[in-house]
């Protein structure tokens, strides 16, 4: 290894010491017994936006964030891009470089780009280098992606936030723009286990004995690719015919806000006939029922 890459490699190991090290600090969150199972995140407002965009833009003076760079439920920024480059580089920027550079970038800006400092310390670097025709100042295209679950809900389907951000490192050695795409979830502030384990049956007590739903298409929609369904009430639902039974996230849409409730999925099966419920892991209520899959007809 050349003396370049030895120093490249040395500040990357520095950004992931440093990540991991804080990372107790940032998720050592713990919700707490007498939280419910409803967590209701209002969208962001104006002004915790422009908030975000002028600290983005004081803390990387080069860089100009919009409006709709802001994520509307976590208020992170999620893309930006700098102005005019500097000079190039007298020596070429390496692979290593420019995987560090990228790195130091979102240590310096974890807050704001919406992580936490464990889950950037597990983000995997893909180093990639650019055909420049098109482009000819990026070097390099730097893809930090992962996942990560917040600690207590590691078995909660739906929980798992997915993080990937790409950026461009120019050949001044600096990145130069940026793009995230993530799983929008908040840090939750609700009980990972409900008050009913999955086996008790209060679980199934307002499913079992309702009509098994199928659907069967009739026909195709001009103009699309959906088609009109005739819905057939079979036989009543039996304990039998559940397939499994597990926590997940129910995430509902508001006008101005996102619900996550914590629930169990019922999943039922029979032939090739499908169902399912979401079920109040607390009370056993019936939350809601699967949709159809199109327009049904009589």
């Amino acid at each position: 290894m050349n003396r370049t890459n030895r120093i490249a490699a040395s500040l990357l190991g520095a950004v992931l010491v440093l990540a991991a090290g804080a990372a107790r600090a940032a998720d050592s969150f713990v919700t707490p017994p007498s939280a419910g199972l409803t967590q209701r995140v209002p969208v962001v407002t104006d002004d915790a936006a422009n908030a975000r965009i002028k600290a983005f833009e004081k803390r990387n003076p080069r860089f100009t964030v919009d409006r709709g760079a802001i994520s509307k439920l976590r208020g992170d920024v999620v893309s930006s891009r700098a102005s005019a480059p500097g000079a190039p580089r007298a020596t070429p920027l390496t692979a290593v470089e420019a995987e560090a550079k990228a790195r130091a970038f979102a240590a310096k800006n974890v807050d704001l780009l919406g992580l936490t400092t464990s889950e950037l310390a597990g983000l995997k670097a893909t180093t990639t280098a650019r055909d420049r025709w098109w482009q000819p100042r990026v070097m390099f295209a730097v893809l930090l992606a992962g996942s990560a679950t917040q600690r207590g809900f590691e078995g909660v389907r739906g929980a798992e936030r997915t993080v990937m951000i790409w950026m461009q490192v120019y050949d001044d050695g600096e990145v130069g723009g940026f793009q995230s795409s993530a799983y929008d979830l908040p840090a939750l502030r609700i009980r990972s286990t409900g008050a009913l384990s999955k086996d008790d049956p209060r679980v199934l007590a307002q499913i079992v004995g309702q009509p098994f739903e199928s659907y069967e298409p009739v026909s195709a929609i001009p103009g699309t690719y959906q088609s009109t369904y005739r819905r057939r009430l079979l036989a009543p639902i039996a304990s039998s015919d559940v397939e499994s039974v597990s926590l997940h996230l129910v995430r509902t849409e508001e006008a101005n806000a996102t619900v996550f409730t914590l629930a169990y999925a019922v999943h039922l099966r029979r032939g090739s006939d499908y169902m399912s419920f979401d079920v109040d892991a607390d009370t056993g209520a019936v939350l809601r029922a699967s949709e159809p899959p199109g327009p049904v007809v009589p």
